[in-house]
């Protein structure tokens, strides 16, 4: 993305925002991986969104009012300069359209005259889902501590709307990714009855994807055995026994796919067919729902309902239930995403399904108990009529697969 994408993502948020603000907005900082040295660092989406810069602890300051824009570098100390190098101002500029980039001490001096004259400040509230158990980054708590003498305003949803409606250059960028993902997994599967183990197959991937100029936009599952029924398998160390699931996504450009197939190592039993093919017709019937203007409510509640009819065919369950719950036992996670700059791009709690929105169409069922799962992802741009699936050169079909392994 050149500059004149992110300054175009700059106006167009400032003219979503009340009168009489500024925004305060600010990029993560690196975390701490052991005495010296820190985790692999990725910005937070939303400051990315707004500046492309992809430096650690930087800042973004925005006049509503008057369209003036202020970029805070970091104090980076000799280490931190001969070891990292760091964002010199004149690349900050480059990057991210924004002429004003400033030093700590003259930040906070702005900071302060924006605080002092405007009523609102549009800051990320920094919250973390309990449900995860995470660490937050902590960079974005101290900007949003310092705007605290004006009335806040979380800018989540709004930059999720934002985002949801993707750019022509973005479906693009996402295309390239896809495209990648694709070619990894079709040099993979031929390997895989040369292959012991999960590690062999999870290097092959690292292999095409970097040689393509590309990264693992998340960290990669790849699960054989029992482990296909752990939705977020641990570490790819173990041998290959009967099946294996590779849910994974290349990472370019800052733009990620998200991608999963279920492949037999063996020749499947007559259950592990019927298993897989009705994942693949629940897959297939969510992608026929899905068009520009439908009703997100009724088209989940269509596709868990087929779901949850599959699960009855085959024994899973007894009958199906008003609010779709009885499903999650053997598929518990959501039949969709978003998909972008995030691997779980937001989408900003939409009414209806729109054009340009990237999804994922993500279909699974895992049986512990007869320790087997299937789990099948493609992504999906809606057009004006339906939706393109942007990952149509890679089959489903689980005879088309096995020939292929």
């Amino acid at each position: 993305m050149d500059a004149a994408f992110f300054t175009r993502n700059r106006a167009t948020l400032r003219s979503k925002l009340k009168a009489n603000s500024f925004v305060a907005l600010a990029g993560f900082g690196a975390m701490q991986c052991d005495n010296d040295q820190p985790f692999a660092f990725k910005q937070e989406g939303n400051f990315w969104y707004l500046t492309g810069i992809e430096e650690p602890d930087w800042q973004l300051l925005l006049n509503v009012d008057t369209g003036d824009e202020w970029l805070i570098a970091p104090t980076l100390s000799r280490y931190q300069q001969t070891f990292d190098g760091g964002l010199s101002a004149a690349n900050a500029t480059k990057i991210s359209g924004i002429k004003n980039v400033l030093d700590r001490q003259q930040g906070r001096t702005v900071l302060k005259k924006l605080l002092a004259g405007k009523k609102h400040a549009y800051v990320i509230e920094p919250k973390t889902p309990k449900l995860y158990g995470f660490q937050p980054n902590a960079a974005p708590r101290k900007v949003y501590a310092a705007a605290k003498s004006s009335e806040r305003i979380d800018l989540r949803l709004t930059l999720a709307k934002m985002r949801a409606i993707k750019q022509p250059a973005e479906i693009a960028a996402i295309q390239k990714a896809v495209d990648i993902t694709v070619d990894g997994l079709l040099a993979l599967l031929p390997e895989l009855k040369h292959y012991k183990n999960e590690c062999e197959a999870d290097a092959k991937l690292y292999y095409e994807f970097r040689k393509r100029g590309a990264v693992h936009g998340f960290d990669p599952i790849v699960a054989s055995g029992a482990k296909t029924c752990i939705l977020h398998a641990p570490a790819a160390n173990d041998p290959l026994r009967n099946w294996l699931l590779t849910d994974v996504g290349a990472r370019l450009n800052n733009y990620t796919a998200d991608i999963t197939r279920t492949v037999p190592l063996t020749v499947p039993t007559d259950r592990q067919r019927a298993v897989y093919e009705a994942v693949e017709r629940a897959h297939d019937h969510f992608e026929t729902l899905v068009k520009p203007g439908t009703s997100v409510k009724e088209v989940l509640t269509d596709a868990y309902t087929f779901m949850g009819e599959e699960m009855i065919k085959l024994g899973l369950i007894d009958k199906p239930l008003l609010d779709n719950s009885h499903i999650f036992k053997y598929m518990p996670h959501a039949i969709t995403h978003g998909l972008g700059v995030d691997v779980h791009d937001p989408l900003g709690q939409p009414q209806t399904f729109e054009q340009n929105m990237v999804l994922t169409n993500e279909v699974g069922i895992y049986i512990p108990e007869e320790g087997f799962g299937v789990r099948i992802e493609n992504d999906m741009v809606i057009t004006a009529t339906g939706v393109k699936n942007m990952a149509a050169k890679l089959p489903i079909s689980l005879d088309v697969l096995a020939k292929m392994v």
